[in-house]
């Protein structure tokens, strides 16, 4: 999985329209069964998600369409033992598919060459952290938050 990761990242920054349609989030929501907020450890609260961004295609950008995403993901549950106690289920791995927010869209509309360092940096955040209830998916389990 690292190596599938550090090689996204190369193509991502390597081609520039790729980082304008996709991008490869992290999205953490406390589960309950950690003593405390603990996003490197908590696997119950993570969920991975690649989003592919609608207004990163010439022929959406100027439609609303652009303030979407159409995201794959994929998280567990059960793993932790109290987790799967308290729950009363069995380990499982998911995967799912959704539409979502494009919340860097949203907030700070088109990229442009010179930019506050405010906007730079909430363009990374968003870019690599997807905020927990910003989409749907096909998948119930993901809401068991």
């Amino acid at each position: 999985m690292n190596t599938i990761g550090v090689t996204f990242s190369y193509f991502r920054n390597t081609n520039p329209g790729l980082e304008k349609k996709l991008d490869f989030r992290l999205e953490y929501s406390p589960s309950g069964y950690d003593r405390e907020f603990s996003p490197h450890s908590d696997y119950a609260g993570q969920k991975y998600l690649l989003a592919l961004k609608l207004g990163g295609f010439e022929k959406l950008e100027e439609t609303p369409l652009r303030y979407f995403d159409i995201q794959a993901g994929y998280f567990t549950e059960g793993f932790n033992g109290e987790e799967a106690t308290a729950r009363d289920i069995d380990a499982s791995r998911h995967l799912f598919v959704g539409i979502g927010l494009n919340l860097e869209e949203l907030l700070f509309g088109r990229k442009k060459e010179e930019e506050s360092t405010y906007k730079f940096a909430g363009r990374q955040f968003l870019q690599r952290v997807q905020i927990p209830y910003t989409y749907y998916t096909n998948d119930k389990d993901a809401y068991h938050y």
